[in-house]
């Protein structure tokens, strides 16, 4: 078991206290995580940073890549002690912005001793004053030796595809066809693969992602049959995926699809009073999905915003002009289609 010193203040005075913490590999010490308003594909609220109490730390590049290095305990007392330098320990639980933030990120640092958890959730446009700091003391923690590390166990998703365009990018299946299968079957529940079948599947995912065809790709398996949409969401030691990455945390206030999208807007150059609404299309299966569709004048084209709501506030997820829109590459259900 690890320990370091902290202090707190308390009244007028100040106090000192002992923050012990787990050494085992499957015990995460701090824990960084991200989530904002995109494509559950591209694994919104994946750990940002991992840092186990025997020195291993676990850091992201992007979606579908990781690396890791092993220090030593000496390594975690010291970012434990900078991250009460900083005062972490004194801060809130919760930080809420008044207003959405359009394309804004909602962070979350956990420390978790033996006896105590320490959690900080932090909304864009509610950051408190030095927060940038801790967080980035997070980000940095690195090894000499960081090298490329593949989550051995995965949450995979995926749709039957029931048609394949001719233009499609097709990819023959990097791991066992029932997994797929599985997958498909489970919906938004999802299907956990594990070791070698789930390290081949994360490779695989990990370069249709660099290629940068990730979510348009159509993924073929040995029986012949065709998957669309999918995506894996990596799983930790220690760690557990609490919502399907499409539901990942976003800011809670309370909103309409309409109020969303005229908040949205304006990040692109946009005014909702220019536009007029079309038609509005509602998914049967998850109502939490929606299409509004709007035109600015009669004959022009027409944009389309596929929206989703989560913790009962509705972000936009896409946009397009409706022929460029594929809604279920965004994880939404099958029978929401445009137009």
């Amino acid at each position: 078991m690890g320990a370091v010193l902290v202090s707190g203040l308390v009244g007028c005075g100040e106090s000192t206290n002992t923050i012990k913490y787990d050494t085992r590999i499957d015990k995460p010490v701090v824990l960084l995580t991200e989530s904002k308003a995109v494509s559950p594909a591209l694994n919104p609220g994946a750990p940002e940073t991992i840092i186990y109490g025997n020195g291993l730390i676990v850091q992201k590049k992007d979606p579908y890549s990781y690396i890791a290095g092993l220090s030593n305990g000496a390594n975690v007392e010291s970012i434990l002690k900078k991250l009460q330098e900083q005062g972490y320990f004194g801060l809130k639980s919760e930080y809420k912005s008044e207003q959405p933030v359009s394309g804004g990120a909602t962070t979350t640092l956990t420390v978790n001793a033996t006896d105590k958890t320490y959690e900080v959730t932090v909304e864009a446009g509610a950051k408190p004053a030095g927060w940038d700091a801790i967080v980035n003391t997070v980000r940095s923690a690195k090894t000499p030796d960081m090298q490329p590390y593949n989550p051995s166990k995965i949450r995979l998703y995926a749709t039957a595809a029931t048609s394949v365009p001719a233009s499609a990018k097709v990819k023959d299946w990097p791991g066992l066809g029932d997994d797929l299968k599985n997958a498909a079957a489970a919906g938004s529940k999802g299907y956990e693969v594990q070791m070698e079948s789930a390290i081949s599947i994360w490779v695989g995912l990990q370069a249709a992602y660099e290629q940068g065809n990730l979510q348009e790709t159509y993924w073929k398996t040995n029986d012949g049959k065709t998957y669309e949409a999918v995506y894996a969401f990596p799983v930790f030691p220690g760690t557990t995926q609490t919502t399907n990455p499409a539901q990942a945390s976003q800011p809670s206030q309370t909103n309409t699809a309409k109020d969303a999208i005229t908040a949205y807007m304006p990040s692109q150059g946009l005014n909702i009073n220019d536009y007029d609404l079309r038609n509005t299309k509602v998914s049967r299966s998850d109502p939490d999905w929606a299409m509004y569709d709007y035109q600015r004048f009669e004959g022009m084209g027409h944009l389309v915003f596929l929206v989703h709501k989560t913790n009962g506030a509705w972000t936009v997820v896409a946009t397009g002009d409706g022929q460029q829109l594929n809604p279920q590459a965004q994880g939404a259900p099958t029978d929401l289609t445009y137009p």
